[in-house]
């Protein structure tokens, strides 16, 4: 006695489910290639601006320095060869930390020009120059501020820190 079975003919065949793997594959391949270029293009776009302008934006030394019997931090900021739209400013110690960004038309109850009145509108250093800022650290209740950063803002786009002052000196040295 023979058994014979009726083949179900109702399958999907090896080969449609081949191209069917394949056009999934291909269309993962086209959403993530979409992605990474739209994502690569934006990050060089912000790194572009950046690029080139490393040591163009310095904290001059010489002349940043804390004066405590005022309970203020000099920051002298000097731009080389570039345009920046403003600059980044890190004030910290060891009882605090406070960042402000110095642009064109900006103003801070803490922050003024050398020679100048707390609350005015600063303006960043422009190409080939410096400013010199004073910032009320006492009014930020940074009273051991040590530490001064920057971080310059080109073309819209915050950089990395150019340049850091670390241990800044009591400013009754500068006279």
């Amino acid at each position: 006695m023979r058994f014979y079975y009726k083949m179900n003919k109702k399958g999907i065949s090896e080969v449609i489910v081949s191209i069917i793997m394949i056009a999934l594959v291909m269309g993962l391949i086209a959403i993530v290639w979409a992605f990474s270029t739209t994502f690569v293009k934006e990050r060089l776009e912000v790194s572009g601006s950046c690029f080139g302008n490393y040591g163009e934006i310095q904290i001059n030394k010489q002349y940043t320095c804390y004066d405590s019997s005022n309970d203020e931090v000099q920051v002298s900021v000097s731009v080389w060869n570039a345009e920046i739209d403003g600059v980044l400013v890190s004030v910290s110690g060891v009882s605090g930390s406070k960042s402000f960004e110095i642009k064109s038309g900006s103003s801070y109850s803490y922050v003024k020009k050398l020679g100048g009145v707390y609350g005015e509108s600063l303006n960043p250093p422009e190409k080939n120059s410096g400013v010199t800022y004073i910032v009320d650290a006492g009014a930020l209740s940074i009273t051991d501020a040590d530490i001064v950063k920057i971080a310059p803002i080109i073309e819209g786009n915050q950089c990395d820190v150019s340049d850091t002052a670390d241990n800044i000196g009591d400013c009754s040295l500068l006279a």
